[in-house]
C-alpha cells in the first residue's frame, strides 16, 4: 500500500515518515508533500491508498485537497490531522467521507 503524508510543517512530516514503522503494516511505499496543491501534483502521477493530510495549510488547505482529490480517486483512504477542533472543519472531513479525523 501507498501512504501520502501532506502537512505543511516539515518536522511532522518528517517525524510521521521516518519515525513510525510503516512496512510493519503493510505501508510499503511513503511520500510527502508541504500543501494540498503540491500534493494533488503528487496524486496525479502516483496514487497513494492512504492520505495523511493536516486541514490548516497554506495554498490549498487540507478540506480542498481531499475534495479535489475526490474526484479523481473515490476510493483512497483519507485521515485528516489538526491541532485545532474546528467543528466546520469536522463537518467538512464527514461529508468527504474521512476515514477519521
Amino acid at each position: 500500500m501507498r501512504l501520502m503524508i501532506v502537512d505543511d510543517e516539515e518536522r511532522t512530516r518528517e517525524l510521521l515518515r521516518h519515525h513510525i514503522m510503516w512496512t510493519e503494516i503493510g505501508i510499503t511505499e511513503v511520500k510527502t508533500a508541504r500543501n494540498g496543491q503540491d500534493a494533488l501534483q503528487i496524486c496525479s502521477e502516483w496514487r497513494p491508498d492512504i492520505v495523511l493530510c493536516d486541514v490548516r495549510m497554506p495554498k490549498m488547505d487540507g478540506i480542498e485537497f481531499a475534495k479535489r482529490l475526490r474526484w479523481t480517486d473515490a476510493l483512497c483512504k483519507i485521515v485528516f490531522l489538526s491541532g485545532y477542533s474546528d467543528k466546520d472543519y469536522l463537518l467538512s472531513a464527514i461529508q468527504l467521507k474521512a476515514a477519521d479525523y
